[in-house]
Formats: structure tokens, C-alpha cells, sequence
């Protein structure tokens, strides 16, 4: 096998060599691109060779050009690949739920793994792979190359040692695309839930996308509860907080005479 790790087969090779099907999820960031285009590399040089399927969810909160990004790059390595999406959408859950919270962080199990348990589900004969390095916090540190995930069956992390040095210059070395999302800012893109996002990411979501924006300010003005849809630093923060007062009163108020929502109320008072 030429494709190896430090001039090592990987430890793990055998169990992708005797899966039927291998599903690396993907997400578009520079992580799973980087996994993904690994994997294939790897799978290419396998006899007999299991089958490579690209699995992307969308969470029905993403950057929409984050969509357009995961089939482009799909496509220019000639990957099979399946977009899944949550049988009810984010903004009808958290009409139901609330945003998601810091303690009540519903949407990862409902928006991202459930989808995945429920397309894996009858399956046999697969492996799971995905983007996930152990220098991405204290907690991933300690993680082993595979393990048996509760919902999706083995999962094995083929880039678990890799830095963030390694993964730039892989996907540069292969002349691969980077997702355009980071250029105007964002860590993430296929979640925007609220929960991990910057307050400066919200700011900048609202100058390229004010569409998408809004759509979020809404709902959070929606909210009978009165919860903010954001947390930074462990601290609630109001979208509308980042409106000037033409746009509170054209998005917020509207000309049905309803009520102003809480976070109108306190913009108007200041």
C-alpha cells in the first residue's frame, strides 16, 4: 500500500478492508474534506475494494451555499454521495422546543445523528468514518482511532493524529477546494443554531446572507419563552440586538399591529 500514515499501514486498514460499504460523514469542512479524500485514496489501493459513499447532512439551519460546496467537491473526486435531513425541520422543532441551549442542546441528536441512525438503520457489512482529531480539544485527545458509536455501529476516525498543519497541507498538496464559508468568517456553516456560534459570526451572517438572517431573527422574536437565540461566554445575547431601529420595526413589528417580542421591547427602551 503506498497511502500511509508517517510510512505505516494504518491500524485500523483491515477493518476498511473487510467492510461491504464505507460511509464517511461530511460535513464540507476542512476536516471531513480532508478524511474524505483519504479514505478514497486509501480505498483505491484496497482488494476487494468497499464502496465510498460521501453521507452530508443537512440540518435545515445551514449557510445554504454550504449545500452547493459538498456537492461540487463530491463530484470533482468522483464520490458518490447522499444528503439526509431530519424528518421535521429546525425552525417547526424549536417552535415546539425552544432554540437549543446550552444545557438543552436538542438539535445535535435530532438534526445530525438521528438522520444518520435512521439511513445506517438494517444496513450490514459497514464501517463509519468521519473528520475528528485529537488536537481539537482536551476532550478528543484521549480518543482511540475507532470505537463502537451507539448509533451509527464502528466509527473510525482516519485522521485522529493528524494536526491542523497536516490537513491544510494535504488538501493543498491534492489541489482540493476549500469551503468558501471560510473566507467570510465562519468556523462552521451546517449549524446555525446558536449554541457555539461568535457573536461575530452573527454579525457577518447578517452582511452576506441577510436573508438567512433575518429568518433567525424572526424566529427568536417568535419565541413565547423570551430565551435568546444565541450564548457567548455562557451569557444569553438577542439577535435584534444587532438591528438599528428601521430594520427592528420592519422586520420585528411588521403592520399587523402585534405585540412587540421581548428583545423589541428592550431594543426601544434603550
Amino acid at each position: 500500500m503506498k497511502v500511509s500514515d508517517n510510512g505505516n499501514r494504518p491500524e485500523w486498514i483491515e477493518l476498511l478492508q473487510t467492510a461491504k460499504k464505507a460511509f464517511v460523514l461530511f460535513s464540507g469542512g476542512k476536516d471531513s474534506c480532508a478524511a474524505l479524500a483519504y479514505t478514497k485514496e486509501l480505498i483505491e489501493e484496497l482488494e476487494p475494494k468497499p464502496s465510498l459513499i460521501a453521507l452530508h447532512v443537512d440540518t435545515t439551519v445551514s449557510l445554504p451555499s454550504s449545500e452547493d460546496f459538498v456537492e461540487e467537491f463530491c463530484n470533482q473526486l468522483d464520490i458518490q454521495f447522499a444528503t439526509l435531513k431530519p424528518k421535521t425541520d429546525y425552525f417547526t422543532l424549536a417552535q415546539k422546543w425552544g432554540v437549543p441551549r446550552p444545557r438543552a442542546r436538542w438539535c445535535c441528536y435530532y438534526l445530525k445523528i438521528k438522520p444518520i441512525k435512521l439511513y445506517l438503520k438494517g444496513l450490514s457489512d459497514y464501517v463509519v468514518l468521519d473528520g475528528m482529531r485529537r488536537e481539537e480539544s482536551r476532550k478528543r485527545s484521549t480518543y482511540p482511532a475507532t470505537f463502537d458509536h451507539p448509533h451509527f455501529g464502528l466509527v473510525i476516525h482516519p485522521i485522529i493524529d493528524w494536526t491542523l498543519e497536516r490537513v491544510l497541507n494535504y488538501l493543498e498538496s491534492k489541489k482540493l477546494p476549500s469551503n468558501p464559508a471560510y473566507e467570510l468568517g465562519f468556523s462552521s456553516w451546517e449549524c446555525w443554531c446558536g449554541v457555539f456560534k461568535r457573536k461575530s459570526e452573527f454579525e457577518r451572517l447578517k452582511e452576506v446572507d441577510p436573508e438567512f438572517f433575518t429568518k433567525l431573527v424572526k424566529l427568536e422574536a417568535s419565541l413565547t419563552s423570551g430565551y435568546a437565540y444565541a450564548y457567548f461566554n455562557g451569557k444569553p445575547f438577542y439577535l435584534c440586538e444587532l438591528l438599528n431601529s428601521e430594520e427592528r420595526e420592519e422586520i420585528l413589528n411588521g403592520d399587523n399591529g402585534e405585540a412587540k417580542p421581548l428583545c423589541a421591547v428592550r431594543q426601544t427602551e434603550k
